[in-house]
C-alpha cells in the first residue's frame, strides 16, 4: 500500500503541494489527474523517493520511502522526460538497470523489445519521442517492479501503441499484483483503465476515491417537464451543469434517482433517465465555477 499523509512540497518561495493525504491500496491502477502544472509530477517524484517532502510523510508497505534503497529496488518511475545514459542503447541501459533491480527479467526485456520492434543496439538519442517513450516503458516493465509510477506515459504514442500499452499494463498487474500510478492531463486515456482516481486542484487534493464511488456520487440525468420548462425547478434542487437538450434538460446531481423523483414529484416530470458520467465529465464537474482554462486540460 502507498500511504501519503499530510504531504507538502515547496521550491524556494513556490508552494507546489499542500497537505496531500490519501492511500492507494494494493492491486490498484490509480490515475493522478490535474491541469498542467498542478503538481502531479512532483507528487510522483516524492512517492519515488526522488524528492523529500517538506511536511508529512510517504510510506510504502509502512516503510518511509525517502533514502530507502530497499523500497527503491522494488519501485520504478517512468518519467515524462526519461533518463538514458549518454550514447546509451537499450542493451546498455538494460545492463545498467539489471545491476540495481534484483528482479530484473531479461526475458521480459527481450520480449518487449521484439514486441515494440526496436533495435536494442541503436542509440536511444536517435529515436523519435514515441520510440524513446517505448524504450523507457520496456525498461520499466523489465525491472519487474512492485510499484510502477508512470508520468504522462501515453504522450508521444500513436493510438495502436497506446492500446498495446494498456494491454501490457493489465496483463502485468494481473500476474504480479502491481500497484500502478499513472499521471495524465488527458482523462480520455484513463477511461476504462484506472479503478482509482486522485484529482489535484489548487495545490491540494480535491478528492481520491475509486471510480465506482465517484460514479455513485455523481450522476448525469436527462429530464423533461410539461410545457417544456423546468430550469428553475432544477436550480431549486441544486442541480448543476443544466443544459437544454431538445424538449428536456441534461444536468448533474449528487443524489440518487429515487430522491430526485421525490423532490421533483410536484413538478410532474414527463420522464427522468440517468446515465453514468465519464471521467472527463466528472473532472469538469469538479472544476465548475473555477477560473481555469478548461481547454488546457485535454
Amino acid at each position: 500500500m502507498i500511504s501519503i499523509e499530510g504531504v507538502g512540497k515547496t521550491f524556494g518561495r513556490f508552494t507546489a503541494l499542500e497537505d496531500i493525504t490519501f492511500e492507494i491500496a494494493d492491486g490498484r491502477i490509480c490515475g493522478l489527474v490535474g491541469y498542467n502544472g498542478a503538481g502531479k509530477t512532483t507528487l510522483l517524484k516524492m512517492i519515488a523517493g526522488i524528492y523529500r517532502p517538506e511536511s508529512g510523510r510517504i510510506t510504502i508497505d509502512g516503510i518511509p520511502v525517502y533514502e530507502n534503497e530497499g523500497i527503491k529496488r522494488r519501485l520504478f518511475m517512468a518519467q515524462d522526460d526519461p533518463f538514458f545514459l549518454p550514447q546509451g542503447s537499450l542493451r546498455s541501459m538494460a545492463l545498467f538497470f539489471s545491476g540495481f533491480y534484483p528482479n530484473w527479467s531479461q526475458k521480459t526485456f527481450k520480449d518487449l523489445v521484439d514486441f515494440f520492434e526496436l533495435d536494442p543496439d541503436a542509440r536511444i538519442s536517435g529515436f523519435s519521442k514515441g520510440m524513446q517513450r517505448q524504450a523507457a516503458l520496456i525498461l520499466a516493465f523489465a525491472t519487474m517492479p512492485k510499484y510502477l509510477l508512470m508520468d504522462e506515459s501515453f504522450d508521444g504514442l500513436d493510438l495502436s501503441k497506446r492500446n498495446q500499452l494498456k494491454s501490457i499494463m493489465f496483463e502485468y498487474m494481473k500476474k504480479h499484483g502491481t500497484n500502478i500510478v499513472i499521471s495524465s492531463h488527458n482523462l480520455r486515456e484513463l477511461e476504462g483503465l484506472c479503478d482509482f482516481i486522485a484529482i489535484i486542484r489548487d495545490k491540494r487534493l480535491s478528492f481520491a476515491e475509486t471510480v465506482d464511488e465517484m460514479r455513485k456520487r455523481r450522476t448525469k440525468y436527462r429530464i423533461a417537464f410539461p410545457r417544456n420548462d423546468g430550469a428553475e425547478r432544477l436550480e431549486a434542487i441544486a442541480a448543476r451543469n443544466i443544459t437544454r437538450d431538445g424538449d428536456g434538460f441534461i444536468f448533474t446531481w449528487d443524489g440518487g434517482e429515487g430522491e430526485l423523483r421525490k423532490m421533483l414529484e410536484s413538478s410532474s416530470p414527463l420522464w427522468i433517465a440517468s446515465e453514468p458520467m465519464t471521467l472527463e465529465e466528472i473532472f469538469l464537474d469538479e472544476m465548475e465555477d473555477k477560473e481555469y482554462d478548461i481547454a488546457t486540460f485535454f
